[in-house]
């Protein structure tokens, strides 16, 4: 008798533990949606400052998005996951139409923080392979 409540207990534990996972808890991370104007920012904050960073002349572009999870901290964090392609332009004459080579795609992940009412836009952390 006392196995059967062990299990009990585990089991109940267990399902607990599942149903708490699965909860969206305050400042936990969030799935976001790709086209909000926080994406957008941040989106275009990993790019412009992730240039900076590169010593190529030619410029590294956000071609696809794979998932992009938000977080409520002092501010907003985004964590993106993203395909970066090199472009064919040099920065000095980018433009959006500026087509892309294919070849040199890279996966990235960007940490990207907004904290508007400071009005501070950083990229935290970037990693490509």
């Amino acid at each position: 008798m006392a196995v059967y409540w062990k299990i009990c207990a585990v089991l109940t534990m267990a399902l607990f533990a599942n149903v708490f996972a699965q909860r969206n808890l305050p400042g936990g991370w969030q799935d976001a949606d790709e086209n909000s104007k926080g994406v957008q920012d941040a989106l275009q904050i990993a790019k412009d400052e992730f240039n900076k960073a590169n010593t190529d002349e030619q410029i590294t572009t956000i071609s696809k998005v794979y998932k992009i999870k938000k977080q409520v901290v002092a501010g907003m964090k985004y964590l993106l996951d993203v395909q970066a392609v090199l472009s064919s332009c040099k920065e000095s004459s980018y433009t959006p139409e500026c087509p892309n080579m294919k070849t040199q795609s890279k996966r990235c992940t960007f940490t990207v923080l907004i904290v508007p009412w400071q009005k501070t836009k950083d990229l935290l952390s970037s990693r490509c392979r």
